[in-house]
């Protein structure tokens, strides 16, 4: 039931608030919706929280109006939360409204709940994860350290959303919707607010896997395509394509116009329905320095470096011919890349029985040398995706993928915080934040 609470506010002369509506948001329902009038318009802005103590705030919106609105997200469902609504008026007085007080609703039946069973409060570091769960009942989720779902969208029966991102300004995610048979058809990426209103729509061909993001909001996606070669038949091989706010497309990169064909490990994986699969690319990470895409190369075991204005490859790190330090440090079936904030190489990466993340330095051509590694010899196992990223606190994020968990370590290994998808569905992208309202990025650099 949608809750509707309105009354007028009495000496207006000071609080110049005539009406204040609250909804639970009838997309996800621990979100709340907020819509007030003032008797002029003003920047304004909701302060928020679980008493009158106020411990959240929406940003300031001054749009020259004096009909306003707001969408609280970040309290858990079933939480009372105390609120008061803002306006600043001309002169500098400050109108506000009484407080006021609604309940968050509880996660949809169709939105099914990780569980978190590591959490050293001590160690994370404090904001959100936002995830994405792929498989039968696939949906985008925020969610707090302790698990509790607090924005949630389903992506529909027979798709999937691997790719998930907040958008740069915050207040919006963008994410992709994929037909589950992986047939070279038309892919969307669709951004949605926080109200659960779709804002862009971009239909694309041959989507697939996992995206990254640029400081300007830029996304980008691998995008397949499939030729029929001599010798070969067809065969699936990948560009990178950015498609900026506002849906502007343009290719980065075209593996076709710059790679090698050649036979890989991936080669009659049979991903690719009728098809010989060449390039695979799984994941992709912008770095600021130098500024570089940074793209794994899953079906030929190599991760490469694309400049982003020329499309040209500026390096290539082939694991197959690099030796290892150790030599029990070898990486197979690369995802997930990252520079680690110390300038090592961060991977995901699987053999036949387990997966694990590892950072190398490969400073030294032909070299890998393993500063960092953890998940070896736990038997945890990702058939797909996986990811390695360092927040900018130093602590790393170990994506297990389809095997459905994912972890926030220290660089020192230490477990601090665990998270445990429900049984069917596997984990595609993980991003930290700080809250719902803010982006990805700060000072060219990842958060």
């Amino acid at each position: 039931m949608t809750l509707f609470l309105a009354a007028p506010l009495l000496g207006c002369a000071v609080n110049d608030i005539s009406w204040v509506r609250l909804a639970r948001n009838p997309v996800s329902p621990t979100v709340i919706d907020v819509s007030w009038r003032s008797e002029d318009p003003g920047p304004s802005w909701v302060e928020f929280g679980t008493s009158e103590d106020y411990s959240h705030a929406t940003p300031v919106v001054d749009d020259g109006s004096d009909e306003h609105s707001a969408t609280l997200v970040g309290m858990p469902p079933g939480t009372d939360v105390y609120l008061k609504v803002f306006t600043e008026l001309p002169g500098g007085t400050v109108a506000s409204s009484w407080n006021r007080i609604l309940t968050t609703g509880t996660v949809p039946d169709f939105i099914t709940p990780g569980v978190v069973t590591v959490h050293d409060e001590d160690a994370v570091r404090d904001g959100l994860i936002l995830l994405s769960h792929v498989g039968e009942r696939g949906s985008v989720q925020l969610i707090d350290r302790a698990g509790h779902v607090l924005w949630a969208l389903a992506i529909g029966v027979g798709s999937s959303a691997p790719g998930v991102v907040p958008t740069v300004d915050g207040g919006a995610f963008s994410f992709q919707v994929l037909s589950e048979d992986r047939e070279v058809g038309a892919g969307e990426i669709l951004t949605v607010g926080l109200d659960g209103l779709v804002q862009q729509q971009t239909v694309l061909d041959g989507l697939h896997h996992a995206f990254g993001q640029h400081p300007a909001g830029t996304l980008a996606v691998f995008s397949t395509e499939i030729r029929d070669v001599e010798d070969h038949g067809p065969v699936a091989g990948d560009r990178v394509l950015g498609v900026a706010p506002g849906g502007a497309e343009a290719v980065i990169f075209d593996a076709w116009e710059q790679l090698e064909l050649t036979p890989g490990d991936e080669w009659d994986s049979g991903f690719f329905p009728g098809a010989q699969d060449w390039t695979h690319m799984n994941g992709t990470t912008w770095h600021p320095d130098p500024a570089r895409w940074l793209i794994t190369v899953n079906g030929t075991e190599d991760v490469i470096e694309v400049d982003p204005d020329s499309g040209e490859l500026t390096a290539l790190y082939s694991l197959d011919d690099a030796a290892y330090s150790p030599a029990t440090a070898a990486m197979t079936d690369p995802h997930g890349p990252d520079w680690s904030l110390g300038g090592d190489l961060l991977l995901f990466g699987s053999d036949e029985a387990q997966s694990w993340c590892s950072a190398y330095d490969v400073s030294e051509p032909g070299l890998f040398t393993e500063t960092w590694t953890h998940g070896r010899g736990e038997g945890l196992f990702a058939m797909a995706m996986g990811e390695a990223r360092q927040l900018t606190d130093g602590n790393i994020l170990c994506n297990f993928g389809t095997a459905g968990i994912v972890r926030e370590l220290t660089d020192q290994g230490e477990v601090v915080w665990e998270y445990v998808a429900p049984p069917a569905a596997s984990l595609g992208q993980t991003r930290w934040m700080p809250d719902p309202y803010e982006g990805l990025w700060e000072d060219g650099l990842r958060r």
